[in-house]
C-alpha cells in the first residue's frame, strides 16, 4: 500500500512539475538508443535531449554515464510517457531509500524501541538529503543501496555477492 501511495504521489508530482531533469537526460538517451538505435552519446541524441529539456535550458545536457550504467535506465526508457517513467523511477528510488535505511540499522545492530525505529526510518527517508535526491531523480540512491548491501554481504561472509554489488 505504501509503495502504491509513493507511486501515486510521484505520478501527480511528475505530471505537474518536471523538476530537476537529471533523470530526463538518461531516460531520453536510453530511449533514443532503444527506439531509434542511436548512440546515447551521439550529437543527434544530445539534440533530442536538449529539445526535451527546454525548461532547464541546459545546452550541455548529454548522457555521461557509461553504457553499462544505462542498464538501470533501460526498463524506464521502454515507457514512452516521461511522467509515468519518472514516477516509476521515483518509486524505485523511494524503495531503495527504505531498504538502505533498513540495511544501515541491520549492519549496526542497533536495538531500540519501535517508535525510535519508526522515527529513524521517517527521517532517513524524508530528510532533506533523501528528498532532494529523490525529487531530482538522482541514481546516487541506488549506489548507496548497493554499497550498503555489499557491506552487509561482507559482514555475512558472502564475498562473491559483495563483489558483484560493488
Amino acid at each position: 500500500v505504501a509503495i502504491v501511495g509513493v507511486f501515486v504521489v510521484s505520478y501527480r508530482y511528475t505530471s505537474h512539475a518536471r523538476g530537476d531533469e537529471r533523470f530526463l537526460v538518461y531516460w531520453a538517451g536510453m530511449r533514443s538508443w532503444l527506439v531509434n538505435g542511436d548512440s546515447p552519446y551521439s550529437d543527434a541524441t544530445a539534440s533530442y535531449i536538449q529539445k526535451l529539456s527546454v525548461q532547464s535550458g541546459d545546452s550541455n545536457a548529454r548522457v555521461t554515464y557509461p553504457l553499462y550504467g544505462g542498464i538501470f535506465f533501460l526498463p524506464f526508457a521502454a515507457i514512452p510517457n516521461y511522467a509515468l517513467a519518472r514516477a516509476f523511477w521515483m518509486t524505485g528510488l523511494g524503495v531503495a531509500l527504505l531498504v538502505t535505511a533498513l540495511l544501515c540499522l541491520r549492519m549496526t545492530g542497533w536495538r531500540t524501541s519501535a517508535w525510535m525505529y519508526a522515527l529513524f526510518m521517517l527521517l532517513g527517508v524524508t530528510g532533506y538529503p533523501s528528498l532532494s535526491l529523490l525529487i531530482s531523480g538522482n541514481a546516487t540512491i541506488f549506489s548507496a543501496l548497493f554499497l550498503m548491501a555489499a557491506l552487509e554481504a561482507i559482514r555475512l561472509e558472502r564475498d562473491t555477492f559483495a563483489g558483484m554489488l560493488l
